[in-house]
């Protein structure tokens, strides 16, 4: 029994290192990777439910992992920030949604693999150095004129 216990805690630190788990969303994804890296042995009628178990745990670790790092994170929003814009990610980017975007690509890269909140994203991109300047259309028609 113990070493079925050390093999099952051993499957779990494997998922929960890896990127590719920590930013899938989908259940059915998880447990499909968990399959994939750990075939069904022909002599384990109980592989099913030990594939059930590990994904669980694994998941809640990379939960629970995920929210103290994003916390950290926000303690860090200047740094962040200043990261971000020389990432060079933002430029040419228009509209909320689209820089929203890049900014979790940013974050899940960064925290490897860690999917991050919503609140965390809100709290980056509302961060000044990040504000997306409108430029009304008058202005920008200026900029563009020739100066003769």
């Amino acid at each position: 029994m113990a070493a079925e216990t050390e093999r099952q805690a051993a499957m779990v630190a494997h998922l929960k290192d890896l990127p590719e788990f920590r930013s899938t969303t989908s259940a059915g994804a998880r447990r499909a990777l968990a399959e994939r890296l750990f075939p069904q042995p022909d002599d384990d009628d109980h592989h099913s439910f030990r594939i059930r178990e590990v994904v669980g745990e694994a998941h809640e670790a990379v939960q629970q992992a995920g929210k103290a790092l994003y916390a950290d994170y926000e303690g860090r929003l200047e740094e962040l920030a200043d990261e971000l814009l020389a990432s060079g990610l933002l430029e040419r980017t228009q509209g909320a949604r689209p820089r929203r975007i890049k900014n979790a690509d940013f974050l899940t890269d960064r925290s490897g693999g860690y999917l991050p909140p919503t609140w965390t994203l809100t709290l980056l991109l509302g961060h000044p150095k990040l504000k997306q300047r409108k430029t009304s259309s008058l202005a920008r028609d200026a900029a563009t004129l020739p100066l003769e």
